[in-house]
């Protein structure tokens, strides 16, 4: 069972189509070859996540759920960090032939570099 402060309740989802489109229109944008991270400030306490790993780039069911996991995972971690962020990972072709150490520490990465960016604007 994960500790309270590491949950993932239906508040701390994207689950609206407008609300990934608000993301997708106006956002600050990192990420590698096979992963991009999109967020914006949402004016609210705490961040909330969206992800899409499509069937195109991750064509196997095991491996795109992998793939999710491990970014709910990365980003139940991060919550504080990421306090305040609307934030959306695309999983790109090839995301599911990294280890699951590599797509951690990308994510690590990611989420310093988002809020920083977040930041600046």
């Amino acid at each position: 069972m994960w500790p309270r402060a590491e949950s993932f309740p239906k508040r701390l989802r994207l689950l609206r189509a407008t609300e990934f489109q608000r993301v997708f229109q106006d956002s600050r944008k990192t990420g590698d070859q096979t992963l991009t991270v999109l967020g914006r400030p949402n004016g609210q306490g705490y961040a909330r996540l969206g992800t899409v790993v499509s069937r195109k780039s991750v064509p196997l069911a095991v491996a795109r759920n992998r793939v999710r996991r491990l970014i709910r995972e990365s980003f139940r971690r991060n919550q504080r960090l990421l306090a305040g962020l609307d934030v959306i990972v695309l999983g790109r072709r090839g995301c599911d032939g990294r280890s699951s150490e590599d797509l951690r520490a990308t994510m690590e990465t990611c989420w310093r570099e988002l809020v920083r960016k977040c930041e600046q604007s």
